[in-house]
């Protein structure tokens, strides 16, 4: 999701606000026409949401497309560090 990743990367910048992040994504959703179930910053050990980043969290969300229900979320730790599910590829090792 769009939206995710520029919420990961607000808070590779800097950015640690729950409000923040989740309105992001929220924007991306609708601007795409998605009325999303939730998008909720959490905890990563017991799921419970959080106001601000301050440990492993993952930011989740929820929306239906037609008859499809798609979730997505991504990893984020204080830090700045975060794990959007992508594998970056590099040009090492090609001819």
């Amino acid at each position: 999701s769009a939206g995710l990743f520029e919420a990961a990367a607000a808070v590779e910048a800097g950015e640690r606000s729950a409000a923040v992040l989740e309105r992001t994504v929220r924007r991306h959703l609708s601007d795409a026409g998605i009325e999303p179930e939730y998008v909720t910053l959490a905890d990563a050990v017991d799921a419970v949401p959080v106001d601000v980043l301050e440990r492993e969290s993952f930011l989740a969300l929820a929306a239906r497309v037609g008859p499809v229900r798609l979730i997505d979320n991504v990893f984020l730790w204080p830090d700045g560090s975060t794990d959007t599910g992508v594998i970056q590829q590099s040009d090492h090792g090609r001819s």
